[in-house]
């Protein structure tokens, strides 16, 4: 997901900072925010000076545009060559301001009520303009939300995670930036805020127009010596607050650990023992490319997976986003679609595997559920009573495959019996006794099929650690896809 945090001269540093910091909590799911400027840097209404990491025009192909409050927006939106610059859609994108920078998206058109969200200093501005500013946290109407006060970012950046993803990766973001001891009442309030516009609930409580708001007086500003810093912002990087020494290891808290299966990380694993076969039912296109696949099927069982949950589907880590007693479903952004094969296409059988738990019995070997690459079927043939699969990869995964060792095919565990490490590939082959053809989707498989290949996690990384080894592909990893 590309999103655009669009700031301007006079920009408050905790709209800007605090939707950086928890957007950018999503970069392990393929989520990359960054702050967008007119010019090549701007200047907070504190005197902080932060290197634009983006052009204003990045906005425009952004999946999430999030413009950020500034003393100075009077003046943007007068100024007719910077509004020239920005085409927005909220027909496929997710828009969203704090404060007074719903005047921008009034000056853009993008406004699909005048009820706009704001703050006390704010309402004359917005009032001045011909909306109806309501003292609210926030509104959304569709693709479009406005938020009052600074730190309503969490709440728009709560609602950006909540509609592209889903409320548990939503909790997971918040949970970062939650004060400590505090975690849950801060979670549960920010959530409860952004429901309705998720969900489709009616909100609770009714506007508070601002005319019927007392508005107070402009407040007296006294002049301080502010030391100005600048804040280099690499392209692709975060913003990084240097240390003198490192952060003890006992004051970090760890994530929480909300799925049975789960290590300290949050992160799942398989061990590459199918438990049911299911077939991808209908695929339905989603804003900034994503597809919302879901899967079918009548023997897996679903009463013990949770929303935000993790399956194995053929090989990718699926993060569950709803479920019925027979059915789930999970979203795949493009970049996985190309990473992978065989998610996106109804009628597919898919192979299906909920994540170990503590003390599970591993009958395979362990999986991270992480595509390294797609691989190519070059036979499968019966040999005597087991059927022998020859796939074809890149020759940069040969340092992971070795005779005897393990391999996923389509999330199925697997030895290999032969490796052949040419030129410009890589063949191996695994045999398949009868018992492994009838409880997976693999016997469908032909000479010419793709398929999902997992290489031996600790294979990959002592290579990657000894030789240096860059395989092809593993960058586009279960997190970056999701």
């Amino acid at each position: 997901m590309r999103i655009s945090i669009v700031s301007f001269d006079g920009f408050s540093e905790i709209d800007t900072f605090l939707l950086l910091s928890i957007l950018n909590q999503m970069r392990s799911d393929g989520w990359k925010a960054d702050i967008v400027c007119a010019g090549p840097k701007i200047t907070s209404v504190s005197s902080v000076v932060v290197a634009s990491q983006r052009p204003l025009e990045w906005a425009n192909d952004s999946d999430v545009v999030l413009f950020s409050s500034s003393t100075r927006m009077r003046e943007v939106v007068a100024d007719s060559k910077t509004l020239g610059r920005l085409q927005l859609d909220p027909e496929r994108q997710l828009i969203g301001a704090q404060c007074n920078a719903s005047l921008m998206l009034h000056a853009l058109g993008v406004l699909p009520t005048a009820e706009v969200c704001a703050e006390q200093p704010a309402l004359a501005w917005l009032i001045q303009a011909g909306l109806k500013p309501i003292v609210a946290p926030m509104r959304a109407h569709g693709n479009v939300a406005t938020a009052g006060g600074r730190l309503a970012a969490t709440y728009l950046a709560a609602w950006a995670i909540w509609r592209l993803d889903s409320d548990s990766a939503a909790r997971h973001a918040l949970y970062r930036v939650a004060p400590a001891g505090e975690e849950e009442r801060f979670i549960a309030h920010a959530l409860n805020i952004v429901r309705p516009y998720v969900t489709g609930e009616a909100a609770q409580e009714e506007p508070a127009y601002a005319e019927e708001v007392a508005v107070a007086p402009e407040p007296i500003v006294i002049a301080t010596p502010a030391a100005s810093y600048e804040a280099e912002v690499a392209p692709e990087d975060e913003i990084v607050i240097a240390a003198t020494q490192p952060v003890p290891a006992a004051l970090i808290r760890p994530m929480p650990t909300a799925v049975p299966g789960f290590d300290g990380r949050g992160e799942p694993a398989y061990c590459g023992i199918v438990q049911a076969v299911g077939k991808v039912g209908t695929v339905q296109p989603l804003l900034g490319g994503v597809l919302r696949v879901m899967v079918v099927s009548e023997r897996f069982g679903l009463a013990d997976v949770a929303i935000g949950d993790h399956i194995n589907v053929s090989g990718y880590s699926a993060k569950v986003v709803a479920k019925t007693e027979r059915s789930f479903k999970f979203d795949l952004a493009t970049d996985a679609v190309e990473a992978t094969t065989g998610l996106e296409a109804p009628g597919n059988e898919v192979n299906l595997e909920k994540p170990m738990r503590p003390g599970t019995r591993v009958g395979g070997h362990v999986l991270g559920g992480q595509v390294d690459t797609v691989g190519e079927v070059l036979k499968f043939q019966q040999v005597g009573e087991s059927w022998q699969l020859v796939v074809q990869v890149a020759s940069a995964f040969a340092p992971c495959l070795a005779v005897k060792g393990s391999v996923a095919i389509n999330g199925v565990s697997l030895t290999t019996n032969q490796v052949k490490d040419m030129k410009d590939r890589c063949i191996f082959s695994v045999n398949l006794i009868p018992h492994t053809l009838e409880v997976t989707a693999l016997k469908a498989l032909q000479p010419g099929h793709k398929v999902n290949i997992e290489v031996d996690m600790f294979a990959r990384q002592l290579q990657q650690m000894m030789a240096e080894v860059e395989l092809p592909g593993v960058a586009k990893s279960r997190k970056a896809a999701r």
